[in-house]
């Protein structure tokens, strides 16, 4: 065994097979047939349980008939001060609204019942953070003979960087506000991702109301749709860049952007049987339908979608089928005799590439 002063020094050497700093900082170099000094002890690391409250812990009887408003409540609270994931398992009746946001929640064996009609639950985070704890819902749904067609039976505010999850639910609304009082909270939802199975009406828009600055936005969101009959967008802003992946919707369903609404993108989205509409409002710009599904068996070019496509915004508002925007050619180099590129040579104007002379014709 050898020790040298500093980590170069290692290197003057060769030909030991362990090297090991000591606490003065030097360097011990052992060679074959030293003795070697024991593999350190590393500590065991536990994994971090995190706490769950449910409940049921609070009263809660889950059944779909005895009122669980307090209990879902207080284990809402309770998840807050301690940090805790709220967990549910049954059918939980509500009788007013409840606010989820802000907690992790995984509902994902738990429904909903809304037996009131006003707003059913609000969900999502705090606008003001960028990654919010991520929400689990099997089932919001409003429960037998209340009708409450205006009011979301979901509301979703300020969900910045979070991941949601919505198996069904009549309507749900992805909403922002910048009245004075929640506006460090409220004011956007964006950079999201969120996984909706059967929604009724899937809509984002903002408070048309507000007092504070009318630029509450809900953008650059990803959604993960399987059926939706009706999607809106709308508000007091453009809201852009927000991205919709496959989705059925059929017989008499709607896509509606409006307010200025830009950069939208609907991909794989499957139109099926009649009466559909796609409505591009006035000062829309850049948003784009394709569906990717058509009972028509046919191997040529389909030119429109299975759908009435009314177009009030931009010309670049498009639907299309995949197959069309797959075909459609663009011309991205156009040549002649007359043109830098001449057998093969491609010359850049102000180059000191060689040149040749133009053919003769």
């Amino acid at each position: 065994m050898r020790t040298v002063a500093t980590l170069a020094d290692c290197d003057k050497y060769p030909g030991y097979i362990k090297r090991i700093r000591n606490a003065d900082g030097s360097w011990a170099l052992y060679y074959s047939g030293d003795s070697m000094p024991p593999e350190p002890v590393l500590p065991s690391v536990l994994p971090v349980e995190v706490p769950q409250v449910t409940p049921q812990k609070f009263g809660a009887v889950g059944n779909g008939s005895a009122n669980d408003t307090a209990a879902v409540l207080n284990a809402i609270a309770e998840a807050k001060l301690i940090g805790a994931r709220l967990v549910g398992r049954g059918i939980y009746r509500i009788t007013s609204t409840v606010d989820f946001r802000g907690v992790n929640v995984d509902f994902g064996e738990a429904s909903i019942y809304v037996a009131h009609a006003g707003i059913g639950v609000i969900i999502g985070g705090n606008a003001s953070l960028g990654n919010n704890p991520e929400q689990r819902y099997h089932s919001v749904t409003r429960a037998s003979g209340v009708d409450a067609y205006d009011a979301p039976t979901i509301r979703c505010v300020g969900a910045k960087g979070q991941t949601m999850y919505v198996g069904r639910c009549g309507y749900f609304q992805l909403y922002a506000d910048t009245s004075p009082a929640v506006n460090t909270t409220d004011y956007s939802s964006g950079y999201s991702s969120l996984t909706l199975r059967y929604l009724d009406t899937l809509e984002i828009t903002n408070n048309k109301a507000t007092t504070g600055n009318p630029t509450q936005w809900i953008n650059e969101n990803s959604f993960w749709l399987n059926r939706v009959k009706t999607i809106k967008i709308n508000g007091t802003y453009g809201h852009n860049n927000n991205v919709f992946r496959n989705g059925n919707m059929e017989d008499g369903s709607t896509i509606l952007i409006e307010d200025g609404a830009a950069s939208n993108k609907f991909h794989n989205l499957r139109l099926e049987g009649d009466e559909n509409t796609i409505t591009f409002g006035a000062g829309t710009r850049d948003n784009l339908v394709v569906q990717s599904w058509s009972r028509n068996n046919t191997a040529s070019e389909e030119i429109g979608v299975n759908a009435t496509v009314v177009n009030l915004g931009l010309p670049s508002n498009r639907a299309v089928r995949t197959n069309t925007a797959y075909l459609a050619t663009t011309t991205v180099y156009a040549a002649s005799v007359w043109s830098p590129r001449v057998d093969q040579q491609l010359v850049i104007p102000g180059s000191t590439y060689p040149s040749r002379p133009r053919p003769s014709v």
